[in-house]
């Protein structure tokens, strides 16, 4: 669609879910900043990778198709089902159980992020995948809308959630969920744009979420910022291709929860007079200062890059 505006739309998706909250404004310019939002120009072997960052001089752009946002994975076919563990094996299992007990909490609240979610799910079929090659907190969303009166198909792919914690886990499928409420929300043809604030446009909702359902979940973001550390600290480099860097990601996750704190109410409890954090800590048994440490696996470039969004399966996804 000619007149479809990326940015526009990213900024209305995310800000009626920080509807009359301080640092709104703020907090949605984070989506378009030049900080967050790497530019790229084609590749000669579009087969390695469709785009590359732009070198010194080149007119790299910031919004761009993303060819692979068209695939949507034929959960029946040979391949995919090679990257997978099966659905009748302990870890597919496991990590659904505990993703679709997520799902219930995060619809079930009377927010606007929690209803938008949950007359999606009404309206899709959602299909969990556990692949066998994520050596890190990661996830991947494809998405297919359903014409003709048919439901949409939503395909969530996460990593085995028995090797990491509960706050990691949550933090990437609140995260995955955005994709699918962002991929709901555009007109048809527009799946396929792409910038790097896509990603923080999807963080700040699936934060949003959390929040709302009284969870505080900053081990997936404290995992992304640690790992932008231990690269600089090694003098490595510290862009990835896709998403923004991972010290930006981690101050989404800050930015956002001190929007929502601040602002003293949380939107699906409809209470004013206890911060969003006083809550958390009420709704969730303990304090979020005693949130269980992040403790650190083996991770490997591959692994970490081009994070969270639906690329080709054999390649580690998003």
């Amino acid at each position: 669609m000619a007149d479809f505006d990326l940015e526009t739309h990213l900024k209305n998706f995310v800000g009626e879910y920080y509807e009359g909250l301080s640092g709104k404004e703020e907090l949605l310019e984070r989506i378009v900043d030049e900080a967050g939002n790497k530019r790229y120009v084609a590749t000669e072997n579009p087969e390695d990778s469709q785009y590359r960052f732009a070198g010194e001089g080149e007119n790299g752009q910031k919004v761009f198709e993303l060819e692979q946002l068209k695939d949507f994975p034929d959960l029946q076919s040979d391949e995919f089902k090679k990257e997978v563990y099966s659905t009748d094996s302990y870890e597919h299992n496991y990590t659904e159980d505990k993703a679709e007990k997520l799902v219930k909490r995060l619809a079930g609240n009377s927010s606007k992020v929690s209803q938008d979610l949950k007359n999606l799910l009404e309206h899709s079929n959602l299909h969990f995948r556990v692949r066998k090659n994520w050596k890190a907190p990661n996830g991947s969303c494809s998405f297919k809308k359903g014409v003709n009166g048919a439901k949409n198909e939503i395909v969530i792919c996460l990593c085995d959630w028995q090797k990491f914690g509960d706050d990691e886990l949550a933090g990437v499928l609140a995260h995955e969920l955005g994709h699918a409420l962002d991929f709901s929300k555009r007109p048809e043809g527009c799946q396929a744009q792409y910038m790097d604030g896509v990603e923080t446009a999807v963080d700040l909702v699936g934060i949003s979420l959390l929040a709302n359902a009284g969870i505080d979940s900053r081990g997936f973001y404290d995992f992304m910022g640690k790992d932008y550390d231990e690269r600089k600290e090694k003098k490595e480099e510290t862009r990835m291709l896709y998403t923004p860097d991972g010290n930006y990601r981690r101050e989404n996750y800050d930015a956002a929860f001190d929007v929502i704190n601040e602002s003293g109410q949380n939107q699906g409890k409809g209470s004013k007079n206890k911060s969003v954090k006083k809550q958390i800590e009420e709704l969730s048994g303990r304090r979020s200062s005693e949130t269980t440490p992040y403790k650190k696996q083996p991770i490997s470039r591959e692994s970490m890059q081009g994070l969270h969004y639906a690329r080709n399966f054999d390649r580690g996804g998003r």
